[in-house]
């Protein structure tokens, strides 16, 4: 949020959507399909778990703390 990463736009309609919380928000969307045993070929769950610092050996686990963190953070998504 510095301006030091160049990150693409994102918009919906003729608002332009904050990049950090889109990409929270998908991360979320993959952890969710992740945890109920949906594989997806767009994102690995090492990935997430390497970006955010989240340990967990499931899916299910990795998304209960992914949560938790978006709750501290306050963060509705």
């Amino acid at each position: 949020m510095e301006g030091k990463i160049q990150l693409p736009r994102v918009y919906h309609g003729d608002s332009e959507l904050n990049p950090f919380l889109y990409q929270i928000a998908v991360h979320k969307y993959y952890l969710k399909l992740m945890s109920v045993g949906i594989g997806t070929k767009q994102v690995k769950l090492s990935d997430i778990k390497k970006f955010y610092g989240i340990k967990g050996k499931s899916a299910k686990d990795v998304y209960n703390s992914f949560t938790e963190l978006i709750k501290s953070y306050n963060l509705n998504l």
